[in-house]
């Protein structure tokens, strides 16, 4: 099975998830990214990049943009205070 195959079948499950990332605040979204992503790591390091890819779509999905693009564009806000 490739990533694209594991991707499309997990898609129940990443709207499932992302349904449930939606009613977190954005801090309490970080915190879970963060635990979630260093659990992943340490019990199966193999499937870390996978977990991003799924992280990228769902930040995507609910706020329109990157997680990257949209932490770039609150240190710019900040710097323009």
């Amino acid at each position: 099975m490739t990533e694209r195959e594991l991707m499309i079948e997990c898609i129940p499950e990443i709207t499932e998830m992302a349904l449930e990332i939606k009613k977190m605040t954005p801090e309490q979204y970080q915190q879970f990214k963060k635990e979630h992503l260093t659990e992943v790591e340490r019990s199966y390091p193999l499937a870390l990049g996978f977990m991003k890819k799924i992280y990228q779509i769902i930040d995507w999905s609910l706020f329109g943009e990157s997680e990257e693009n949209l932490n770039l564009a609150r240190k710019s806000a900040i710097r323009a205070v």
